[in-house]
């Protein structure tokens, strides 16, 4: 019992801290020296077509565990179950993504169950890593993009 409440509370927290968005992705930040480096986000496991797909590119370890200071943070309109969104001009680095299917389309993710700490939107985080216990830290997320690749990162959304 204490275990499933402390996966929550963990869940609640990455959830409500791990993604802020927009209405369009700001590709300000990156360079047009990078014209054929590219990320192909392929979302899956959408429970319906509602709202918005909330997405935050993170680039360092502080600003992803705390949620605040997102490298790029927007929302892509859902348009089927399974979508692929292509991002070209990245620059090269390290980054970690967190998303979350906005289905209300209220700007932040739904809670409802036990103590309203449950999220009912889902969730989910680049490298699908394991959601146990505790929040996925920078590490689990991470992924490199060198000049000229065209990195294919699949997220599969998480329900409760």
């Amino acid at each position: 019992m204490y275990g499933r409440l402390l996966t929550i509370l963990c869940i609640f927290f990455i959830v409500m801290t791990g993604c802020e968005k927009n209405d369009e992705f700001e590709i300000g930040p990156n360079s047009p020296e990078h014209p054929n480096t590219q990320i192909q986000l392929e979302i899956s496991e959408f429970n319906n077509l509602e709202g918005v797909l909330a997405v935050a590119f993170f680039n360092t370890s502080d600003s992803f565990e705390s949620g605040n200071g997102a490298y790029l943070d927007s929302t892509i309109s859902i348009s089927n179950y399974e979508m692929t969104y292509l991002l070209n001009n990245i620059n090269t680095g390290t980054y970690a993504i967190s998303v979350f299917h906005d289905a209300d389309n209220n700007g932040n993710i739904t809670l409802g169950g036990f103590l309203n700490l449950i999220p009912q939107e889902g969730f989910g985080f680049s490298n699908n890593p394991n959601i146990g216990i505790s929040q996925p830290n920078y590490n689990e997320c991470t992924f490199t993009i060198e000049q000229d690749d065209t990195l294919t990162i699949p997220i599969t959304l998480i329900y409760l």
